[in-house]
């Protein structure tokens, strides 16, 4: 099964396709790493992760959005290092 690896934060990061009619599933980290069943807008299957033999996945998972988490933190810099001002709206 083939999933997006752009698996952020947002309410929609990411898709898996239901195994079952095909439509694209939502998938955040936050849902995997928590453990929530992930269910299907479109038939209405739900589907879990087996978190026993998907241990290895979900801690490369953590790491990842671990290190996510932590360069959002990181405020913005210029070329030379400087923080970025915020740009001016016209």
């Amino acid at each position: 099964m083939k999933v997006d690896t752009n698996l952020t934060k947002g309410p929609q990061a990411g898709a898996v396709p239901c195994p079952f009619c095909g439509h694209p599933i939502p998938v955040t980290a936050d849902a995997l790493l928590g453990g929530r069943a992930l269910g299907c807008p479109s038939c209405g299957a739900t589907l879990a992760v087996d978190r026993h033999r998907s241990a290895e996945a979900l801690q490369s998972l953590r790491h990842l959005q671990a290190q996510h988490d932590a360069n959002a933190a990181e405020p913005a810099t210029d070329r030379r290092g400087r923080p970025r001002r915020p740009r001016k709206r016209r």
